[in-house]
């Protein structure tokens, strides 16, 4: 009977490097973590698309993957040796032994190849993964062009006009198609949830309808109340207040929607309705907690259980029709605003930060947290900032 002389290294050698293998993983996942992200790791890291994967956990399994392959490449090495080698050793294996070795040889290149096929694979993966990505965010942006294409839609109408010889003609006008233009705004607001966690959909989105908004209040201004008004008529005038056009409140009623898909720091200047004309608008529960208001014109508005921590709302226009008793305003602050004829905003002065810029209504009480004096903005910033913290609420993230 013939026996085969198995060299003791490659018996050896294995079992110590597997050992270290795992000694080395363990070492990696256990020592401090700041060690171990090393420029060149996480570019490797990056290159395979693996940015989510711990970078402890990324090295132990590189550290694995190079074990395996070595002990692959060195395992077929010296099987082939062996083969080659065994005619001349002075006890021949037999025919059945190098005919095993054989097929052990052909077992093992077929591992070894799959094993160096891995990160081609790995890499053609994310070459699909990042092809996909830019096929989707073109199907955005496509939507979201297709949609803004409509918010200036038009249509044409045909009106008798004077032909100046006693008689009429009739002439073509083009006029905003307000249908489509709200169609096109609930469109965006779809968008903005179908894809609130990819592409700054929700910021986008926002910002885009608060431009369309100033843009309209240009073109629609607020209306001015009546000079020598008694407050009876000037309530009058407050209730008899509507929407300049429908898809202004569609617009910013879906602000109010979106503003939940929106992150704390992307608020502003997302949501910035500054100077805007919100007269009458229909803003109840909707949230514009930590957005521009300052110089929007919200006589007439209801904004019944609106949130607007943090708002800012310095030299903004209320009235007495302002519906804001059950609205949220805490930490929101107000510069440069008259609220003589908003009895109702006795209920939230605790909760609001202003300076002597604000003049209140009769027989409220000045908060001893408001600073007397007028400040400038940086201090008024700084104080309004420091007395959100003394209350509790994050400046960055008004609850």
């Amino acid at each position: 009977m013939t026996t085969i002389a198995i060299p003791l290294a490659p018996a050896v050698f294995w079992p110590i490097f597997a050992l270290a293998c795992l000694l080395g993983s363990v070492w990696l996942i256990y020592r401090d973590r700041p060690a171990i992200k090393t420029p060149w790791l996480d570019d490797v890291r990056a290159r395979f698309g693996l940015q989510g994967l711990d970078g402890g956990l990324f090295a132990v399994a590189l550290l694995l993957y190079g074990g395996v392959f070595l002990s692959l490449t060195g395992g077929l090495f010296w099987l082939i040796w062996h083969v080659i080698a065994a005619p001349f050793q002075p006890l021949q294996a037999d025919r059945d032994l190098l005919r095993f070795d054989v097929v052990r040889i052909a077992a093992l290149t077929a591992t070894l190849g799959a094993v160096i096929a891995l990160p081609f694979t790995l890499l053609r993966l994310r070459l699909t993964q990042k092809a996909t990505e830019t096929a989707s965010e073109t199907l955005f942006n496509q939507k979201i062009d297709a949609a803004v294409q409509e918010l200036h839609a038009q249509r044409q109408v045909t009106n008798p006009v004077p032909d100046g010889n006693g008689g009429k003609r009739h002439q073509d006008f083009w006029k905003d198609d307000i249908v489509r233009r709200n169609a096109a705004i609930d469109r965006l607001e779809g968008l903005a949830g179908e894809y609130k966690d990819e592409y700054g959909a929700a910021k986008r989105i926002a910002r885009l309808l608060s431009v369309y908004l100033r843009e309209l209040s240009r073109e629609y201004p607020a209306k001015e109340p009546p000079e020598e008004a008694t407050p009876e008529e000037l309530r009058r005038w407050a209730q008899n207040l509507e929407p300049a056009r429908s898809d202004m409140q569609t617009a910013a009623q879906s602000l109010g929607r979106i503003r939940h898909w929106l992150q704390d720091e992307d608020v502003l200047p997302a949501i910035s309705l500054a100077g805007c004309n919100l007269q009458g608008l229909h803003l109840s529960k909707l949230s514009f907690r930590g957005a521009d208001l300052s110089g929007a014109e919200l006589q007439g508005a209801h904004l019944s259980q609106a949130k607007l921590q943090g708002a800012n709302l310095s030299a903004a226009n209320f009235d007495d029709v302002t519906r804001i008793t059950t609205a949220t305003l805490r930490g929101a602050m107000v510069i440069l605003v008259d609220f003589t004829n908003v009895p109702q905003i006795a209920d939230h002065v605790s909760d609001i930060f202003g300076d002597g810029s604000v003049t209140l209504p009769e027989g409220c009480a000045r908060p001893d947290h408001w600073p007397e004096e007028t400040l400038n903005f940086q201090d008024f910033r700084t104080q309004w900032r420091a007395w959100q913290r003394s209350i509790g609420q994050d400046p960055d993230n008004p609850e």
